[in-house]
């Protein structure tokens, strides 16, 4: 498929999935998928042929479905058709499967499948890409680990997180945790396919965070040795939720740590585009991902480290301010040469005491603010 032909279909299936089809229209093909619905909720046809549960959820303003059992990641429609597809041993290609989207809905569908097939210029996204990419790299692999380890820790709200403002209904979603033993919140992370590639901790013994140098985030480890980390510059936290919304808007917001996705769940359950770093730095693996999501628009949402806006008077030493926007240029000229528009998210209102504080640690008047005064970063920024 030549580049021309992919761009083509990428925006037959936006305007097809996001624009042409009513809300009937989905609630009809969902009935001949063979789903059973209870108001917004679907029989889980992502992960059985014949599903009694209703883990399959519909969101009719971003008409995303979300699976909280087995699958753990979100679907677009035809995603969802895919995965039938593939479960009942069809054709689960995109051509096929969009074709019978059309064909149910009798909207004339022009391309052809032995497009895909030509073996002469062909377009592929990924070989594409490995063009500007530094290093091209052998693609790697995230660990998958069995899901059922985190039915040894007990689903219990922490009043911390509570207080801090991330609802029950957000740590259900995201399959939150806790471990008594050790005082620690165990946070499941999945790719974009809903695996589970590891397990994070959030330590909240605060007088062992103050005495010793143990880390906030850190692998889960068990009592008997094994520990479950992976590399977290292969993949971002909430992609698996997050990312059928970020494809339809084109945009994410990035920030640092898993505490912010979660929030900002709550804030904007039907609307979230945080992803988390697990850190402050981004990956070639990540950027890719993004890539294949769309992405034109980056909000990067670095925690403010710096309690004023100061410049150094001799030089010869950086102020925290200066040390935080070098980190946010060091990410900015890595995005650059892939993606349109780049903005800072960060305390330029200078709001009192809210130093180190991440996106989601300011209220949300104070966040709707500075979401209004972010700053596209451009020439100005790069001669800084």
């Amino acid at each position: 498929m030549t580049e021309e032909e992919y761009k083509a279909l990428n925006f037959f299936i936006n305007d097809l999935l996001y624009e042409k089809m009513t809300i009937d229209d989905y609630y009809y093909i969902m009935e001949k998928l063979g789903a059973r619905r209870r108001l917004n909720r679907f029989s889980a046809i992502c992960h059985e042929v014949d599903s009694t549960k209703y883990n399959l959820s519909f969101d009719e303003k971003s008409r995303c479905f979300y699976c909280f059992s087995e699958c753990n990641c979100s679907y677009s429609l035809l995603s969802l058709i895919k995965k039938r597809r593939e479960l009942l041993n069809e054709n689960s290609k995109t051509i096929p499967s969009l074709k019978w989207l059309c064909g149910e809905l009798n909207i004339e569908f022009n391309f052809k499948e032995e497009a895909q097939k030509s073996n002469t210029d062909r377009y592929n996204w990924k070989v594409n890409l490995n063009k500007y990419l530094k290093g091209n790299r052998q693609e790697k692999i995230l660990p998958k680990y069995d899901k059922k380890v985190l039915e040894y820790f007990p689903k219990i709200y922490h009043e911390d997180w509570l207080d801090y403002g991330i609802s029950e209904e957000t740590m259900d979603k995201y399959n939150i945790r806790y471990y008594p033993y050790k005082n620690q919140i165990v946070i499941p992370c999945y790719d974009h396919n809903g695996n589970m590639c590891g397990i994070r901790i959030r330590n909240m013994n605060k007088e062992l965070l103050e005495t010793t140098d143990i880390p906030k985030y850190m692998p889960l480890k068990m009592l008997d040795g094994m520990e479950y980390k992976f590399p977290t510059n292969l993949c971002f936290y909430g992609e698996n939720f997050n990312s059928q919304i970020i494809k339809k808007k084109k945009q994410v917001f990035l920030t640092e740590a898993e505490k912010s996705v979660m929030k900002a769940d709550t804030w904007f359950p039907n609307d979230n585009t945080f992803l988390a770093l697990y850190g402050s730095a981004i990956g070639q693996e990540q950027i890719k991902y993004l890539l294949e999501l769309g992405v034109e628009t980056i909000i990067i949402g670095l925690d403010s480290d710096f309690k004023e806006i100061k410049y150094s008077d001799n030089g010869n030493e950086r102020t925290e301010y200066e040390k935080f926007e070098e980190k946010v240029l060091k990410m900015y000229k890595q995005l650059k040469p892939y993606f349109s528009n780049i903005y800072v998210f960060y305390n330029n209102l200078g709001f009192e005491d809210c130093y180190k504080f991440s996106p989601t640690d300011y209220t949300r008047e104070q966040f709707d603010m500075l979401w209004e005064s972010k700053e596209r970063i451009d020439l100005e920024y790069e001669n800084a």
